[in-house]
Order: C-alpha cells, then sequence, then structure tokens
C-alpha cells in the first residue's frame, strides 16, 4: 500500500447555497471509487474533540472533506454527513493581500476568518493580487 500515513484534507468551495444537489452528486462519485468511502472520516459531535492525525491513520479514516459557500450542512439541509461545513470548523488567515511586502508583514497570517480563532483546525494560505 502507498502513503498509509498521509491524511488528506479537502476543501470543496461550492459557490451555490441553494443546492445540496451538487454536493449529493459529488459524494455519489467520490464513494463508487474503491476503498473511497471507508477512509472518509465523519467527525462526532458526541466525541467533543476531533481526532489527532495518526488517530486518523490509526483508525484507517484519513480523508475529510469540507464544503464552503454551499447549503448548510451542520443546519440539516440534506447535505451527506461526509461534508463538514468548513468555517464550523476552521479558521483562516485573511486570503488576499496587495503585494508581496503586504504578505511578510507578521498580520498577513492573523486568523481572522472563522470565529475569530476559536476553530479546531488553523490555515493559513495568501493569494497576491497584482494589478490591483
Amino acid at each position: 500500500k502507498v502513503n498509509e500515513g498521509e491524511v488528506i484534507i479537502l476543501e470543496f468551495e461550492i459557490g451555490d447555497s441553494n443546492t445540496t444537489d451538487l454536493l449529493l452528486s459529488l459524494w455519489t462519485i467520490m464513494s463508487g471509487v474503491e476503498g473511497f468511502a471507508e477512509m472518509v472520516y465523519v467527525y462526532d459531535e458526541t466525541l467533543g474533540k476531533w481526532p489527532t492525525l495518526g488517530e486518523l491513520v490509526d483508525i484507517n479514516q484519513r480523508i475529510i472533506l469540507f464544503q464552503h459557500n454551499g447549503p448548510a450542512c451542520n443546519e440539516g439541509e440534506g447535505c451527506p454527513e461526509q461534508f463538514h461545513t468548513y468555517y464550523d470548523y476552521v479558521v483562516e488567515s485573511t486570503f488576499s493581500v496587495s503585494s508581496i511586502e503586504d504578505m511578510e508583514k507578521t498580520s498577513s497570517c492573523a486568523l481572522v476568518l472563522g470565529n475569530g480563532g476559536a476553530r479546531t483546525f488553523r490555515e493559513c494560505k495568501v493569494y497576491i493580487k497584482y494589478g490591483v
């Protein structure tokens, strides 16, 4: 087997909060891949915390699916349970700056999106906008 110690986190930007059809179709395709569905971790609210990456590897549920700008999966809108609503669990930095100099400032990775830093996962990503 290849990459047995790896964890994959997939984030999908849906772009339409009025449909669950896209997520349902996407899950149908994904779950049709042999062994994929068994490797997807579904967060258990009753545990009160996410497993560590090592724990995910140990139980061989090494894929986590997030979506944002789509339906409110956390509000029971018919989403497949495998898709977690991104900003319920993730906090991230501002995602665009005007120059490389702005990116080099310590504030470019300030955690500002996702409940002010009170989330389990942290993400720092920056897109540089040229010609703005």
